[in-house]
């Protein structure tokens, strides 16, 4: 619990620089990966896929507050069908076909502090569940009032490939392409989307 305390509360200290990969106005309540790729040893390009349907939960365990998701991998969607498909082989999503996330238990009141202030930043570590196993993450936030009743989340996990248990492919949308072994995932969520989020005010 001591550690749990001691992560989010300096990770309310850090400032890090958050650019959204959510750029159209129906991208309000969902999750992204991200890749780098170098195509003939010329272009440098960032794919990236979006997956706005998805699901996420408050679940409260005493003082303690946990944020759990599911993301099925075939909702991804990058603007190139045959890329999706590439993607949903590298996640291994014939093993699982739903990305399962769970964040590490945070102290009731800390979330109350934090979320109380118009905006701010702060760290959320968890676990990922891919094929079947749990990976450490860790999303860097940053939250935003909207309104009384809204509050927005933007996150980024920086991971790798090879952390994740993943081969980065040689080829994506059939294409030859030398992929590099970073791996990001962005969330965008609303706290009107989360299922029981009033549970933190409880």
């Amino acid at each position: 619990m001591k550690s749990t305390f001691l992560a989010f509360f300096f990770g309310v200290l850090a400032t890090p620089s958050l650019a959204s990969v959510f750029k159209d106005s129906k991208h309000q309540h969902c999750i992204a990966w991200k890749a780098k790729k170098t195509m003939f040893f010329l272009n440098d390009l960032e794919p990236t896929g979006i997956n706005c349907n998805i699901k996420t939960t408050l679940v409260k365990n005493g003082e303690t507050i946990r944020l759990n998701g599911l993301f099925p991998i075939k909702s991804f969607d990058s603007d190139d069908s045959t890329r999706d498909e590439d993607v949903f082989s590298i996640l291994k999503g014939e093993t699982q076909p739903t990305l399962i996330f769970k964040s590490s238990p945070l102290v009731k009141s800390l979330i109350e502090q934090v979320l109380a202030k118009i905006s701010g930043h702060f760290v959320l570590n968890g676990e990922l569940k891919i094929a079947r196993r749990w990976y450490p993450v860790k999303f860097n936030i940053k939250h935003q009032k909207k309104s009384d009743q809204i509050i927005v989340f933007d996150g980024v996990a920086k991971s790798k490939f090879s952390e994740l248990g993943l081969e980065a492919p040689s080829v994506l949308a059939g294409i030859v392409a030398d992929v590099e072994d970073d791996l990001e995932f962005h969330f965008r969520f609303r706290s009107d989307h989360i299922m029981d989020f009033a549970l933190i005010k409880k």
